[in-house]
């Protein structure tokens, strides 16, 4: 897994005929003064100001002469103590300096992406005999070293997987020396890796620290199952894989087993202290399949152990435990039936959230906690319509006294503010990426006889109505308002 790293003071990462680092008085002042308590953010504003007048491209690269040139320091023994290496590594491992707040990526972030990719190697290389030695505690090794790893998720675009995974091979073995110096990024960088020997051994790893030191188990257990879990990460789509692997090594000790099962107890909160914890857990291992069968896995392939009966039972308890009734009805009949779903989608957005008279208003996150039937997320769910919700809405029951009470439609296309529905049942809704309301049919003129009192309809043309629609309201009497009256219906 680790590179070879020979001959240490005849490397380098730029040419001997390179001219000196013409910054390296202002780093080295600037590493001096936050040695001596001054703020990094301040430090870092200076730096923002340098490269406001430089090019990032131009100046970076001193930035990281200085960086390795203090790694090679600590390596020869040169450098005492890590103080300095730690507050310089802190400082730079950030985007506060060149990062913009535009949605498109600036130039200064382009060319810090180019500039780590070129420094990879290097950077790497340095990891490795970092890795290979013991380190006094005064160097403080795993903190300056924790902020070179997260040197990459700060500097590498977001689509550059190459470049921020360049570490993830050294971050098992780091986290093996200094487990204290877990960090979320740090955990991002080995799950987009997605080394299933990598991710088991540090599943293995933390299930075993968090036993030892009695405390709960986190980290990228949390992501893989429970109620935190993340079903964007590769840890949740490979946790069956991941635990398989685990599990059927013979020579694993009884321990370590049971440092697995409090592991994915641990992921269910059962340890709070609110009385609801139990039933969210049990909420949790009916909706979530994932969850289930991680810990079926796991009390099946350690029958022996005593935590795997208490999984067990917690399993039966579960599928037998009584379900609240939940703040929506599921399982509702309409008595008003409609013919075209997307009007009656404008119509709940009219009485529900824009009226507040249709009860109860649904909230996308209230729902995901109360649903069973699988383990909706916003993040991972929200690029779309949400098909529960939506299966919600078909089958709720608008009583005739509150069809009455609707007058006009406002129909939202999303520049406008966008509909509060639509922020339930599709989160992340971006008509700016071509995302699109439901449409309203033809058949929607059979759904006017439920509406006696309706007289105007506006943003019609952002549900793609036909032709032959418009005519048919314009001829019942519905006026039809355009939001963008260059709008042409053909």
């Amino acid at each position: 897994m680790f590179f070879k790293f020979k001959n240490l003071d005849n490397q380098s990462p730029y040419s001997p005929e390179s001219p000196p680092n013409p910054l390296y008085a202002m780093l080295a002042a600037d590493t001096a003064a936050m040695e001596a308590g001054k703020k990094t953010s301040k430090i870092r504003a200076a730096w923002k100001k340098h490269f406001d007048t430089y090019s990032v491209s131009a100046c970076l690269p001193y930035f990281y002469d200085f960086l390795l040139e203090n790694i090679d320091a600590a390596l020869t023994g040169r450098l005492k103590d890590g103080i300095g290496l730690h507050k310089f590594a802190e400082a730079l491992a950030s985007n506060k300096f060149f990062h913009t707040v535009d949605r498109c990526r600036s130039k200064s972030e382009q060319e810090a992406d180019q500039t780590i990719a070129s420094y990879a190697p290097a950077i790497c290389a340095r990891i490795d005999a970092v890795l290979q030695r013991e380190w006094p505690a005064e160097m403080q090794t795993g903190a300056w070293l924790a902020e070179v790893f997260c040197l990459f998720f700060y500097h590498a675009a977001a689509n550059n997987h190459t470049s921020r995974i360049a570490t993830a091979p050294w971050i098992v073995p780091f986290l093996r020396r200094w487990p204290e110096q877990e960090d979320r990024l740090i955990l991002s960088m080995l799950d987009d890796w997605c080394d299933v020997a990598a991710l088991s051994e540090y599943l293995m790893l933390e299930a075993e620290n968090a036993r030892r030191q009695s405390r709960p188990v986190g980290g990228l257990w949390n992501d893989m199952m429970g109620i935190y879990a993340d079903k964007r990460s590769n840890v949740y789509r490979h946790a069956k894989q991941l635990l398989a692997a685990l599990t059927t090594d013979d020579k694993i000790s009884f321990d370590s087993r049971e440092a697995l099962l409090c592991a994915a107890l641990d992921t269910l909160n059962l340890a709070s202290k609110k009385p609801e914890s139990r039933k969210e857990a049990y909420a949790c291992i009916r909706r979530d399949s994932v969850t289930r069968n991680c810990l079926k896995l796991l009390a099946d392939s350690m029958s022996d152990n005593p935590s795997a009966e208490t999984i067990r039972t917690l399993l039966t308890e579960a599928e037998s435990a009584s379900k609240s009734a939940g703040t929506y009805n599921l399982n509702q009949t309409p008595s008003v039936p409609f013919a075209d779903i997307g009007l009656k989608i404008a119509i709940i957005d009219e009485l529900m959230y824009r009226r507040d008279l249709l009860k109860p208003r649904l909230l996308l996150d209230t729902f995901a906690k109360e649903y069973e039937g699988r383990n909706i997320d916003r993040e991972a769910d929200g690029y779309a319509v949400i098909p529960e919700i939506f299966e919600y809405f078909e089958r709720l029951d608008i009583p005739q006294s509150l069809l009455n009470e609707v007058e006009e439609l406002y129909i939202d296309g999303g520049f406008d503010g966008g509909s509060a529905l639509y922020e339930e049942m599709f989160p992340f809704f971006d008509p700016g990426c071509g995302d699109e309301l439901l449409p309203i049919s033809k058949q929607a003129f059979a759904d006017l006889a439920h509406l006696p009192n309706l007289r105007r309809i506006i943003g019609l043309e952002n549900c793609n109505p036909s032709s032959e629609l418009i005519q048919a309201l314009q001829e019942a009497g519905v006026e039809i308002n355009f939001l963008n009256k260059l709008i042409q219906i053909c």
